[in-house]
């Protein structure tokens, strides 16, 4: 759990100048967005990484996203990294 920080560092710095991780979007990034809805759940200080702030909010905000919530019954996700 350590090293959980440290990844998300790099997502961050990955996420720089771009909206998605690999270029256009990928199951990677839809990967990181529920990673990313977990470490609120862990306590996992995400704080600063303004990268991944605004990756997450663009999911949150996403069409397909939000009809997987409906879909499922499951409440919009609160801003993980805040």
């Amino acid at each position: 759990i350590a090293r959980i920080p440290g990844l998300f560092a790099a997502a961050d710095t990955r996420l720089a100048g771009r909206a998605w991780l690999a270029g256009p979007r990928s199951c990677a990034d839809d990967y990181l967005y529920v990673i990313g809805t977990w470490a609120r759940m862990f306590r996992i200080d995400l704080s600063g990484l303004v990268h991944l702030q605004a990756f997450m909010q663009r999911m949150q905000e996403d069409d397909a996203v939000l009809h997987v919530f409906q879909r499922e019954g499951l409440l919009p996700v609160e801003s993980a990294v805040a």
